[in-house]
């Protein structure tokens, strides 16, 4: 059997990380001294000045003790990069994206080489590419949303080589400070980026934006714009959802300045604000006159299958075509604020549903990039490429969903807990998750969203340990007193030896990823409790509506830990049924339980000292698991990212907790 040997992703809460949120150079040290670069364009290849470095493997973070320290009201601090590597004021590149220094930048590996300009990479992606709001109305997913990645720049983000361990660093934001009560945060903007210039490829003569420099009142109005009942009727999803009632977005020096301010009225510091305006998806400004135009003259949703060239950001990339359901092209953007990027001249995203063929595109070199979200390879495609492929990179990366089947608690005979616990009980995740290994490698990521096991690294900052989650019914091995009580329930609601003649459907989108958790569930229902199960299967656009319209009994689903953050608040937080955007589908939870885990999410949101909040989260998550029963959760799901050796500049070790989906990042080249 192949081993795989799997790097440790590291994973932080919000708490956490808010000491590093407040060195935007990260650590709390100062930055190495760089001379900015000087404003050049540069269209043709040159060569990275800089010395190549050792590349640094990932280092885990976290734990109690920093994290209690960390989630201490913040005393008044800067984030001003320091004097020595700030950007020249005409180059408008910031210190992590300095080409000047960027083979000695942390997360640089030497097998890359040095950078190179031109080429196209074409990544594979399984869901249908369409247009996409251009105005954040989901969090990213690659099938409405991957344009906003490629086309808009956020305030803050991550390092793209090293993730959320490297802290936040200035994007369209060059500094910020806080204040001393943490309620306050001042964005010091930068003065020198322009929304994308017209190209070939624009439909639109009256469109604004185009040109139009970057201000705070482009910032402003779309913090205040999210949120909105529009912003929810365009699809909004509490998913990556500020509580914006609770924040007044102001702008000191006049809409035209660059400075933004933002007070939480709640009273209530929130350590993970600046993370969740990192994803470019929700938190990609777009230009204010464009959004009012498009808002104004065309109809709700319009963009899902509206004009792509409305997409007026401040990326890396700008649009260049599309075929809905198959392609979606993007070009080098000439007048990008940050001098030098990006190395490539774009990139295409393809459409490729099967995945024995979109395996077959990448063993042939015809897809640079397959891997992402539901459209990992599978464990025997990674046998075989590792047998067969040695030669081609394979990333293993946690991703950030705990697949589950969910209940609609709503429906008969799933309002009833007994049924719900019945079916949780029998389900055997110990064989689930052998059959996602490679080899004899631990290739799954963790058992439930509580307790996360990035790939050998114990992560578990505020869930139940390990040891006691295995110890929950359901959980627990052997099988067999589970398997029992969860008859002795069924013949207590239906009677002895009676089950529901009905043949249940499990509502999934039609990939295998999707369809073999529901087949499992089948196989284990039917095996366990005399229950039958089929598929029923629909594409992702009207998967969602179908979602939406709860008539369904079972869906392939994910259990609280969707949103890709680790401040569990943020987990739980949909399932308060007081919050707009709370869970659908849940309305038959006993009110006593539901009031008493809505109680629980508020008093999370104002604690916060470590202890008492990790106290917190674990009791919602303990009943959520085995009394609430949401779903019967699986597991946390990893991906197989497949790349070529001529891929470089390129590392997901990150990406998928940041962004839902995989991007091409501006650092990346191609040496074929």
């Amino acid at each position: 059997m192949t081993k795989v040997v799997l790097k440790p992703l590291v994973m932080m809460l919000a708490g956490a990380m808010l000491a590093v949120f407040v060195v935007a150079c990260g650590g709390g040290e100062e930055a190495p001294a760089t001379k900015a670069p000087v404003a050049t364009k540069a269209p043709a290849p040159t060569k990275a000045p800089a010395a190549a470095v050792e590349a640094k493997e990932e280092e885990s973070m976290g734990g109690s003790e920093a994290a209690a320290e960390a989630t201490a009201v913040p005393s008044e601090s800067t984030t001003e990069v320091a004097e020595a590597t700030k950007p020249s004021a005409d180059s408008g590149s910031g210190v992590y994206d300095d080409l000047s220094n960027l083979l000695g930048l942390e997360g640089y590996q030497e097998k890359w080489g040095e950078p190179t300009y031109g080429g196209i990479v074409k990544f594979r992606t399984n869901v249908p590419v369409r247009v996409g709001s251009p105005w954040g109305a989901g969090s990213g997913n690659s099938h409405y949303e991957l344009a906003q990645m490629m086309t808009r720049n956020s305030l803050v983000k991550p390092d793209p080589w090293i993730g959320w361990k490297g802290g936040l660093h200035p994007e369209l934001a060059k500094s910020w400070e806080i204040g001393g009560d943490g309620l306050s945060y001042t964005f010091k903007l930068r003065d020198n980026v322009e929304f994308r210039h017209a190209n070939d490829y624009d439909k639109f003569d009256d469109l604004p934006g185009r040109g139009e420099l970057f201000t705070c009142e482009d910032a402003q109005s779309h913090f205040e714009f999210i949120g909105s009942e529009r912003w929810w009727d365009e699809g909004g999803s509490i998913s990556l959802l500020l509580d914006t009632n609770e924040h007044t977005w102001t702008c000191p020096d006049g809409p035209d300045g660059f400075t933004l301010h933002v007070t939480l009225d709640s009273g209530i510091p929130n350590p993970g604000l600046l993370m969740m305006i990192a994803p470019p998806g929700v938190y990609g400004i777009p230009q204010k006159e464009q959004r009012e135009y498009i808002l104004e003259k065309y109809p709700t949703r319009w963009m899902r299958t509206g004009e792509w060239s409305a997409h007026v950001g401040t990326g890396a990339w700008m649009p260049l075509d599309i075929t809905p359901e198959i392609v979606q092209k993007v070009q080098r953007n000439p007048n990008y604020f940050k001098e030098g990027l990006p190395f490539l001249d774009g990139y295409e995203v393809h459409t490729i549903p099967d995945p024995a063929t979109a395996f077959a595109a990448w063993a042939t070199g015809k897809i640079d990039i397959m891997g992402h979200g539901s459209g990992s390879m599978y464990p025997a495609q990674v046998e075989q490429a590792l047998r067969d492929f040695p030669d081609k990179p394979i990333v293993p990366n946690s991703y950030w969903g705990a697949r589950a089947i969910a209940f609609n608690t709503e429906k008969p005979p799933f309002d009833d807990v007994r049924v719900r616990k019945a079916v949780h009980l029998v389900m055997d995740r110990q064989e689930w998750n052998g059959l996602q290994r490679v080899g004899d490698s631990d290739m799954y990521a963790g058992i439930i969203a509580g307790f996360f096991n990035a790939q050998g690294e114990v992560y578990n900052p505020m869930g139940n340990s390990y040891e006691e989650i295995l110890s929950w019914p359901g959980m627990r091995q052997p099988k067999d007193d589970d398997i029992a009580e969860a008859n002795r329930l069924m013949d207590e609601v239906f009677g002895a030896g009676v089950r529901p003649s009905d043949n249940f459907k499990c509502l999934s989108r039609a990939d295998d990823t999707s369809t073999n958790a529901c087949l499992f569930m089948e196989d284990q229902i039917s095996k366990h409790l005399d229950m039958t199960l089929s598929l029923d299967l629909y594409d992702p656009a009207t998967l969602s509506s179908q979602l939406s319209a709860c008539t369904w009994v079972f869906a392939v689903s994910v259990m609280p830990g969707w949103e890709g953050v680790p401040d569990p608040y943020l987990r739980y937080r949909g399932y308060n049924s007081a919050v707009k955007g709370w869970k659908p589908c849940l309305g038959g939870v006993d009110p006593g339980l539901q009031a008493q885990v809505n109680k629980l999410i508020v008093d999370m949101r104002s604690e916060l000292e470590f202890n008492a909040r990790a106290a917190i989260s674990q009791e919602i998550e303990r009943i959520l698991y085995n009394e609430y029963i949401p779903a019967a959760p699986m597991e946390w799901m990893i991906l197989f990212h497949g790349t070529q050796p001529w891929m470089k500049g390129w590392w997901v070790a990150h990406q998928a907790i940041h962004t839902g989906h995989v991007q091409v990042p501006e650092r990346a080249w191609v040496v074929r």
